[in-house]
């Protein structure tokens, strides 16, 4: 069986991505590469950004052919899709002998854009299991794989928890979010917002060159989007041609000193291990009214990792991770949310037995390195002796 010792990243330039699959990569004791190709899932449309697509798949050629040839390459892991992907690159990494694994983190919304690119693809993991049928149809090979914790875990002994006796969210101001958020302070109860954009009062820009990728999504994908999503697309697409979808904050809607600001990467473990509740956010539609569909999310086993109680909104993946009311507890729409925050702010000692079994959930089952094991499995493969998949709890 052949050992993974040499890999490829190539990811998104996100904190995120950084901090849990370069590390976690890097911890199964591999020898990694990262390449990356900018802060979006995606690249910029106009010339500049068509000749930088163009030197960006030059050098990703390069560095693996540099790679095979200084000791082999084993695996390309790819958090990437269609857009920053050129054939030749991956036809390149095929023909040396590397294989192809793609993390699809938002198969929900996002599925189409790598409708191309799959084709190359050893194995296409997924985290939700929407319109996986449409890749496995066409002889891909799929692998359900959600997204992990790093080890060890984030729970420093010497940075104590931020305690604070109320709500707290961490994450971007998504309409529905929005909504939801004010409902909990209209209730009366002690809210903090942490995230990026929250002080931002215009819609977040669109990418360098919007016109053009509209005209060459519509080229690719729309017909396939059709036959996969129907109807649902077709209202869609209706509400961004009227404006309806367009992202806005409205900061004013929530009280003076609810929104944080911006928290250091570093402050995260001690700030959800201090508050008395974390909530979690599934839904994924722009349409702020709506409560579907929702999808499996990074947050989901993060904070359970670092020991915080957390909430999480209801979705169809979570009850395939967790004992839902054991290891997390669960929500589903902004009444039934203000209800159970009520009940477990009245009960420390029941937070403090889910988030302790939610975090040994976690460490026992659900890191990244539990991840790569299923990977390397699925590839019929391993990862290089004395990986350690799990971790001592405290």
């Amino acid at each position: 069986m052949k050992t993974i010792r040499r890999v490829l990243l190539i990811i998104c330039d996100t904190s995120w991505m950084h901090a849990h699959l370069v590390a976690s990569w890097r911890m199964t004791g591999a020898t990694v590469a990262v390449e990356h190709f900018g802060s979006t899932m995606g690249r910029d449309w106009d010339a500049a950004g068509a000749r930088e697509h163009r030197e960006r798949n030059a050098r990703w050629r390069k560095v693996a052919s540099d790679m095979a040839a200084g000791g082999g390459l084993d695996l390309v892991f790819l958090v990437a899709l269609d857009d920053v992907l050129e054939d030749d690159t991956l036809i390149c990494f095929r023909k040396l002998g590397a294989k192809l694994v793609l993390y699809h983190v938002d198969m929900l919304s996002q599925w189409y854009r790598s409708i191309r690119s799959s084709r190359f693809m050893d194995l296409v993991c997924y985290a939700s299991g929407d319109h996986v049928a449409f890749f496995e149809k066409r002889g891909v090979k799929t692998l359900r794989l959600g997204f992990g914790a790093v080890v060890p875990p984030c729970d420093r002994s010497d940075v104590p928890p931020t305690h604070y006796n109320g709500v707290l969210y961490l994450g971007s101001p998504w309409p529905y979010r929005q909504r939801v958020l004010k409902e909990i302070a209209q209730a009366g109860i002690a809210l903090r917002v942490y995230g990026n954009n929250w002080h931002a009062e215009r819609p977040w820009p669109a990418a360098v060159g919007a016109r053009k990728k509209l005209m060459h999504d519509l080229r690719a994908y729309l017909l396939p989007r059709l036959r996969e999503e129907g109807l649902p697309l077709v209202r869609g697409m209706a509400r961004r041609l009227s404006g309806r979808d367009r992202a806005t904050v409205n900061a004013a809607a929530l009280p003076a000193g609810v929104i944080r600001g911006r928290y250091e990467t570093d402050a995260f473990a001690a700030l959800v291990r201090g508050a008395a509740i974390n909530i979690g956010f599934s839904q994924m539609d722009a349409d702020p009214r709506c409560e579907q569909p929702r999808q499996l999310r990074l947050r989901d086993f993060e904070i359970p990792a670092c020991g915080g109680f957390y909430l999480a909104q209801s979705c169809p993946e979570l009850p395939l991770y967790y004992d839902i009311g054991r290891d997390i507890a669960v929500w589903d729409c902004a009444a039934d949310l203000v209800d159970r925050i009520h009940h477990y702010l009245a009960r420390p000692d029941e937070r403090a037995a889910i988030a302790s079994a939610g975090r040994r959930r976690v460490l026992q089952n659900h890191t990244w390195l539990h991840r790569f094991v299923g990977i390397a499995d699925a590839l019929g493969m391993a990862l290089p002796a004395g990986v350690e998949t799990g971790a001592s709890v405290a």
